[in-house]
């Protein structure tokens, strides 16, 4: 296999290591996986100075989910984060929480039980990680994101005054369910006129 050094990385090398998992027939959702992963990683080498270009930023963000295979197109994306922070808050930082549940799903690909289990401790915000505990297989995980995601965390939990234990909570300030969690989704496509079957995994 031929090896490409960090320095010479290019866009075209991405694409056609893409295109040969596409090539494997592997379902969409596993493709959004790997998308996810790599989309991480690209953003800790770019955060890093490993490598100069946001390449991440380039990269087609496919949506997983369950029972339709649908992407989010960029449009899309770009609706649902120009909606979440001029919505009408039913309570005191709504918005910024369903904007960090947003980014935490489309970016860093969290699977809707992993939202719930989420802590603070598991966030280490010198890195900007994540370690995801007891994930799909009942394996660890590590997934990366952004400084603009790391500015979200820090405020919230600024706001939230939480520094410990669950952090997507609801109205009352306790962890969220599986059944709040897809109604948090569902009004988030619905309100932003984004095809409102979609979800998030399991």
């Amino acid at each position: 296999q031929n090896r490409i050094s960090l320095e010479s990385l290019s866009m075209s090398d991405i694409d056609q290591y893409l295109s040969l998992f596409r090539s494997r027939n592997i379902s969409n959702n596993t493709y959004a996986k790997l998308i996810n992963c790599i989309r991480s990683f690209l953003r800790f080498l770019n955060g890093r100075k490993y490598i100069k270009a946001d390449f991440a930023s380039l990269i087609k963000i496919p949506l997983k989910v369950e029972s339709i295979k649908e992407e989010l197109s960029e449009l899309d994306i770009k609706n649902i984060k120009n909606y979440l922070p001029a919505r009408k808050e039913k309570y005191k930082n709504e918005n910024l929480r369903d904007i960090i549940i947003f980014n935490l799903g489309i970016d860093c690909g969290l699977r809707r039980q992993e939202f719930i289990n989420l802590n603070w401790e598991d966030i280490n915000l010198k890195e900007n990680s994540i370690n995801i505990k007891n994930s799909k297989g009942r394996k660890n995980r590590v997934v990366y994101f952004n400084k603009d995601l790391r500015e979200l965390l820090y405020l919230y939990r600024k706001l939230n005054g939480k520094y410990i234990n669950a952090l997507i909570r609801g109205a009352h300030g306790k962890r969220i369910t599986k059944c709040s969690l897809q109604n948090i989704i569902s009004r988030i496509f619905k309100e932003s006129k984004t095809y409102k079957k979609k979800s998030y995994p399991s």
